[in-house]
């Protein structure tokens, strides 16, 4: 009885694996993906495109930009299914603002790849600070610049460019950006030597990429 339930068991087992091998050999070998990931395109209207590489039926979204980006194939729609390699094509409008950017997703199954198209922009953003250096005593204390910026959006961060001696600076939540003052708090400084670095207020434009004003610290010593 024990070799009849055995065999029962390895016969069983058998099959499954054999299952799963079939569905393995028949598993979809998606390949989705563009040579070039990221165009550049100037202010003006126009036209774009990548080589897609597929060897399947994929979905393409426009997933920002949609306003200002267009299939060329269709420009009432954001949202298409593809098949197989092809040169994708897009049209997009002038810019009269900031420099802006757009992402189209391609998508099957699990595979993802992303496409930018960055255009350029009529005007260019500014984050400009009305001081350019302070000196500061050696028991440190709070310190303030005016900016001046067109950024529509004031969502600013802040960092320390020389972090070998940031801790001459008070902590994220000492630096604040209200009404066009930038304000911070330099710390007491434990150093016989003077020390100099950047407090820098910053955003990041459309690209991801930093439109900044620095300001240069000097601190005296704070010990003979």
């Amino acid at each position: 009885m024990k070799k009849i339930l055995l065999l029962g068991f390895i016969v069983a087992a058998s099959a499954s694996c054999a299952r799963i091998l079939d569905d393995a050999e028949y598993a979809p070998d998606y390949k989705l993906g563009a040579k070039v990931k990221t165009v550049d395109c100037y202010l003006t209207s126009g036209e774009c495109s990548f080589d897609v590489v597929s060897n399947c039926e994929y979905n393409a979204s426009i997933i920002k930009g949609s306003e200002w980006l267009f299939f060329k194939e269709n420009e009432d729609v954001s949202d298409i299914t593809l098949s197989g390699s092809r040169t994708l094509e897009f049209v997009f409008t002038s810019n009269r603002g900031y420099r802006r950017s757009a992402r189209v997703l391609l998508s099957v199954g699990g595979r993802k790849d992303t496409l930018i198209v960055k255009q350029l922009g009529a005007y260019e953003q500014i984050v400009e600070s009305d001081t350019k250096s302070i000196m500061v005593p050696g028991e440190g204390g709070e310190y303030s610049v005016g900016i001046n910026t067109n950024l529509l959006k004031k969502d600013f961060l802040f960092e320390v460019v020389d972090t070998k001696n940031y801790p001459l600076v008070g902590k994220a939540d000492s630096f604040k950006y209200t009404d066009g003052v930038f304000s911070f708090r330099i710390l007491k400084s434990e150093s016989r030597d003077d020390k100099t670095f950047v407090v820098r207020l910053y955003a990041l434009d459309d690209w991801g990429e930093k439109v900044s004003a620095n300001i240069t610290i000097t601190q005296k010593a704070g010990r003979l």
